[in-house]
């Protein structure tokens, strides 16, 4: 196999921020209005826009839910949370694993969240820390905020852009990406306006697991399912 051929199959990384990053149904499904991808140079641009059945607020702080992750993406995992002496600005550790058609790669990741809440919802931002092999750069922004025709439910709009170490295929890597995003977007808003609706669901869950996997700061316990 060459080189190359083995740069094709690493297309899979891409996935690493649709859902945090790296977003179908509940109440009234989650919608995905809109997925774009755009190519320019080196960087890709994944940009979604979804309407969520529940407030702003509660979305925003659904989003902040970083243990939560997991509903949104089965594949990714919380390793480690560290905060600062600034609330709305931490660094989350976490692991996903990865596929694109047959091709599997697990990635661990660290990132810079930081977070601008409103009385309407927020804006999210997380950027990729110390760049592994696969990324140049990886940025991520959620804007949350309430929809114009319908100011009770929530319209977010979120932006990846990253630069990859890896060769893409010009003609279908642009398209595999799309449909993993469409994929992704679907499942992750499906599980926000879930968590949004009911937050004490996952509050049990959490506490639950706490008590059966005892100190957080145990490498076992860092396993915990959580969010980017």
């Amino acid at each position: 196999m060459t080189d190359k051929t083995n740069s094709q199959h690493r297309v899979l990384p891409t996935a690493l921020l649709l859902p945090l990053v790296c977003l179908a149904s509940a109440a009234q499904a989650a919608q995905v209005l809109s997925v774009h991808v755009t190519h320019h140079h080196a960087q890709f641009v994944v940009q979604t826009h979804v309407r969520i059945d529940a407030s702003p607020p509660a979305v925003f702080r659904a989003l902040q839910d970083y243990r939560a992750v997991s509903r949104f993406n089965p594949n990714l995992h919380l390793d480690r949370i560290r905060r600062s002496s600034n609330p709305d600005r931490v660094r989350l550790y976490t692991t996903l694993h990865a596929c694109v058609l047959f091709f599997c790669k697990t990635l661990r990741q660290e990132q810079l969240i930081q977070v601008h809440g409103t009385a309407h919802g927020g804006v999210l931002r997380a950027t990729l820390i110390r760049p592994l092999n696969d990324f140049r750069s990886a940025v991520g922004r959620w804007i949350v905020g309430p929809c114009a025709a319908h100011p009770a439910t929530t319209c977010m709009r979120t932006r990846f852009a990253f630069v990859p170490r890896f060769w893409i295929p010009p003609l279908i890597g642009p398209w595999i990406i799309r449909e993993h995003a469409l994929a992704a977007t679907r499942r992750a808003s499906a599980g926000l306006q879930k968590l949004a609706l009911d937050p004490g669901a996952h509050a049990h869950t959490r506490r639950n697991r706490h008590l059966r996997l005892g100190v957080a700061s145990a490498p076992a316990a860092r396993a915990i399912a959580g969010r980017p």
